[in-house]
């Protein structure tokens, strides 16, 4: 009897992880199923996609993995580790669509799974699942990436990875204040964070300051913990930042510091569709949340009550999670839809939390679920951001030789139309249309990438062996 006791322990103490696994695994399905269907197919939006798919592109052609490139020029928009990522997914998957969008695409499922953990930890396993389920949302309008997180993490954009080490840590935060060796690891979110899209990483951790400052005495905080954290974040954060100021210092301090991130916060940058009112995130969450955003706002007045009276410190923790990137990115000049998606997590828990116990676990998650059902989730569709620049770019892949100059101008715009960098799949050469630029530009080139406005503009000869709508490939007479 004891030998065969002994036989059973191990089996059934094997069940019960395997059964808690469950939940979690039909998640990753379905998650994965959402980000990756159809992934590759169609082509790359211009701007953000077709830039940080070619400069990827351009540091395997460099052999250069520190300073990113474009059009041959340094180009210091955002830090390199995504590009570092989607390289080593050019050389998995090859230079292609799928490869460009593939981190992107992972980091979407790690923020539903990571939500599901949070969820499971601050309140119960209903609002994890549900709000989990309410990320998986999907819309396939046309530019839905500006506002909804299944888009933006189908495309080759850092908002998705940004979302994700914010939630990371969000979560060692809480875990942190069961163990405090969590908080030391704020430092490896925050540091990968800020090595994704700069500052925007540190404000999930000035919500966690803030959160702290609410509810713990600062005579209690862990200060050691967080100079340690500050320490790993330097460590990762800091070697890029000074080998391209030592290295590059006119570039990156007008590119990165000066343009990127005071320009943004103080003016308007680029176009007058980066000018919006305060109010303007708002509409934005409303989109991306589809029917189900009056839950959200729902739970957002619930958790305030709950914060201010009855001091529940997971509702305190997810508002002030979500006050300061809401409040920092509706101050700024500079508005695009999809920088407040880094919140949605945070949302998507407020807003599940609010349903499931006012309706019981239970009931709440089955409210969510048949949501999903007939409203909010279906397979989406491919992303076909730039099908007249494919077409035309891919020719010029196939038609210039090895030693064929091809060079890239567009009269309307300093500069270079991204995507067909992209898939030109050689160095192309950017000329501006103004001052001669382009007739400097062409005097030893055999191809011009161009549209039909800057080439009638031109004045010059040469014979259009490709054209799709207004985007042309022009074979120059030979020398």
């Amino acid at each position: 009897m004891q030998t065969l006791r002994a036989a059973w322990i191990p089996k059934l103490a094997f069940r019960i992880p395997l059964r808690s696994l469950l939940t979690p695994s039909l998640l990753v399905v379905l998650a994965c199923l959402t980000f990756f269907w159809r992934l590759g197919e169609g082509s790359l939006y211009d701007w953000d996609e077709g830039i940080h798919a070619s400069m990827a592109q351009e540091m395997i052609w460099r052999h250069d993995l520190l300073t990113p490139h474009l059009a041959g020029a340094p180009h210091f928009t955002k830090p390199p580790l995504y590009f570092w990522q989607t390289v080593a997914a050019y050389k998995v998957f090859g230079v292609n669509e799928f490869g460009a969008r593939f981190w992107a695409a992972l980091a979407g499922v790690g923020v539903v799974l990571l939500t599901y953990r949070l969820g499971c930890e601050i309140f119960s396993r209903a609002t994890g699942v549900g709000a989990a389920l309410l990320l998986l949302i999907v819309d396939n309008l046309p530019y839905s990436h500006g506002y909804n997180l299944v888009s933006i993490g189908r495309m080759a954009m850092l908002t998705s990875s940004l979302a994700f080490y914010g939630l990371l840590t969000i979560w060692l935060a809480w875990r942190g204040e069961r163990d405090r060796r969590y908080v030391v690891l704020l430092g490896l979110s925050v540091g990968l964070g800020v090595m994704v899209k700069n500052v925007a990483a540190i404000l999930p951790l000035v919500g966690i300051l803030l959160y702290w400052l609410l509810t713990v005495p600062l005579r209690k905080w862990p200060w050691r913990e967080l100079w340690l954290a500050g320490g790993l974040a330097l460590l990762i954060a800091a070697p890029w930042h000074v080998h391209e100021l030592l290295t590059h210092t006119d570039e990156f301090l007008t590119q990165y510091i000066e343009r990127n991130i005071v320009q943004r916060a103080a003016a308007t940058i680029d176009t007058a569709g980066h000018r919006q009112p305060a109010w303007f995130y708002l509409d934005v969450i409303r989109k991306g949340f589809s029917y189900a955003w009056p839950a959200l706002g729902l739970g957002a007045l619930y958790a305030g009550y709950g914060a201010l009276r009855r001091r529940e410190r997971p509702f305190i923790l997810l508002l002030a999670a979500a006050a300061v990137p809401l409040a920092v990115y509706s101050a700024a000049s500079t508005k695009l839809p999809w920088y407040i998606i880094e919140i949605y997590p945070v949302l998507a828990l407020l807003g599940a939390a609010f349903v499931t116990r006012v309706l019981t676990p239970h009931g709440g998650l089955v409210l969510i679920v048949a949501f999903m059902v007939a409203f909010g989730w279906r397979l989406p569709s491919a992303r076909n951001g730039a099908p007249d620049a494919r077409r035309v770019a891919l020719a010029a892949q196939y038609l210039a030789g090895p030693r064929d100059v091809v060079v890239l101008c567009m009269r309307n715009n300093d500069h270079p139309r991204p995507a067909s960098l992209f898939y030109a799949g050689r160095p192309v050469r950017y000329a501006i249309f103004r001052d001669g630029g382009l007739a400097r530009a062409l005097r030893d080139a055999r191809y011009l990438l161009t549209d039909t406005d800057t080439w009638g503009a031109s004045g010059l000869s040469g014979e259009i062996v490709c054209q799709e709508a207004t985007q042309l490939l022009v074979r120059l007479p030979g020398p």
